[in-house]
């Protein structure tokens, strides 16, 4: 990927609003502010108000300002342009800027400049497209503090440590004959290096909770046919939404909603119910029923307490306890005919028991899958990891420090500089440092095109 060029990008959602923002990083930034708007020397971050001309007409009435690099967000000299919103008038900017020799920019280009010229390293930029795409505010605190260094600051009091440790085991190497270490220091750094994998423990334990706060829960209400789910799903939209009937199998494609529950993005799916059967659409739902449940965060089954607890019951309670956590709902508590309470295969999960039709026990529900979500956090942090990669170089990181508290490094000093550097590559991968062509791609794929 080039980086001495100049690149454009419309930083706004795609469509059509009020206003759109287009941007401009690179060393015609300035003779593009020239060129569209006849400014001889735009001045570092002055508003001004003008027509963005194309070859004497103009195009759009605009606002637009000029930033002189290394002061910006990509360390490079920036325009960027507040037009109209509407698409042609967008398109007829873009092509025009792209038409002065400015090409149009990648993915996360804008960004990945930003890490290459310093202004960020590769922790704040995956931070910066998490907060983009974060669906609630629970995720906002913990993913500036990464934004502005927090978590970095973190990795880098690692590595400090490590440094340390690795330079005094070094020594002991080299100076074997006539350089002892100390029972003292040997201490200190045992302690240091279980400090660290303690934290580390945290940062991995905490991961399920952060992916929750960002890209939201995942909640799959399942249960046989006719036990409930669809009124169920009704009573916590308090919306007619799902088809209810009194015969079973209504329910044939996953319906899904989301709601805001306790400041957690919920999405909600009412799945088909599972049961033996052979008709050729009820089993596709099935078969999409038990996919689905294979995905999500939680699973509410639903239990009939009308009903004997039964063969489809069981089906339906063994696909749902794939699931990480299992909640159930005993269902239909106005005409509870059958105690649930000596059912062997209930008594391991929390239950709760209402009448989704009479919108009884809604509330109790809800507060136990909000209690499920805040019980994703080990413990108080302030700072938590938000991408599969890190969580994976992390558990890396966690199991060469186990190793290493394993050996003793007066006896196994060459073994403990050894995995000391490789600990230290893992955390220079997880910052970025170094980091291929490859990675930065992985990294900045799901970026938009702006930003």
């Amino acid at each position: 990927m080039r980086t001495d060029d100049s690149i454009c990008g419309i930083s706004s959602p795609p469509g059509r609003g009020a206003i759109a923002v287009i941007r401009i990083s690179g060393g015609k930034a300035s003779s593009a502010a020239k060129k569209f708007y006849g400014d001889p020397g735009p001045v570092h971050r002055l508003v001004r108000t003008a027509p963005f001309k194309n070859g004497g007409s103009g195009i759009d009435l605009t606002n637009y300002v000029f930033f002189k690099g290394p002061g910006t967000y990509t360390g490079e000299d920036m325009l960027e342009i507040y037009c109209h919103g509407g698409t042609a008038v967008q398109d007829a900017i873009l092509a025009a800027i792209v038409s002065a020799g400015i090409r149009p920019a990648f993915r996360g280009e804008f960004t990945y400049r930003a890490v290459l010229n310093g202004k960020m390293d590769m922790l704040q930029a995956e931070a910066v497209n998490t907060l983009i795409n974060a669906n609630t505010g629970s995720a906002i605190d913990y993913l500036n503090r990464i934004v502005h260094g927090g978590l970095s600051s973190e990795i880098r009091k690692f590595k400090e440590e490590i440094y340390e440790i690795l330079a005094k085991t070094e020594a002991g190497i080299d100076f074997s004959d006539s350089l002892d270490i100390s029972d003292d220091l040997l201490t200190e750094a045992r302690k240091d290096l279980e400090a660290m994998n303690g934290k580390l423990s945290s940062f991995i334990a905490d991961y399920g909770f952060a992916k929750a706060i960002s890209t939201g829960y995942k909640v799959a209400i399942a249960g046989k046919p006719n036990s409930g789910k669809s009124s169920l799903l009704n009573a916590i939209l308090k919306k007619e939404r799902a088809i209810v009937a009194e015969y079973g199998g209504t329910t044939r494609d996953i319906i899904r909603e989301e709601i805001d529950l306790d400041s957690y993005d919920v999405t909600l799916y009412d799945t088909a119910g599972i049961r033996e059967t052979d008709d050729i659409i009820e089993k596709k739902g099935i078969l999409k029923t038990k996919e689905l449940l294979a995905e999500t965060d939680l699973a509410v089954f639903v239990a009939d307490l009308s009903t004997p607890f039964s063969k489809a019951d069981r089906m339906a309670l063994k696909e749902a306890g794939k699931n990480p956590s299992v909640i159930v709902f005993l269902n239909k508590s106005d005409i509870e005919a059958y105690d649930y309470s000596e059912i062997p295969e209930l008594r391991s999960f929390e239950t709760v028991k209402g009448s989704a039709l009479r919108n009884s026990g809604v509330k109790a529900l809800l507060k136990a899958v909000s209690a499920k979500i805040a019980g994703l956090k080990n413990g108080p942090c302030e700072t938590l990891i938000f991408t599969e990669r890190q969580k994976q170089l992390l558990s890396k990181v966690k199991r060469e420090l186990g190793r290493l508290l394993k050996k003793d490094i007066r006896s196994e000093a060459e073994i403990c500089a050894e995995l000391l550097k490789h600990i230290l590559k893992l955390l220079n991968d997880f910052l970025g440092a170094g980091a291929g062509e490859d990675i930065r791609e992985y990294i900045f794929k799901n970026f938009c095109i702006g930003k």
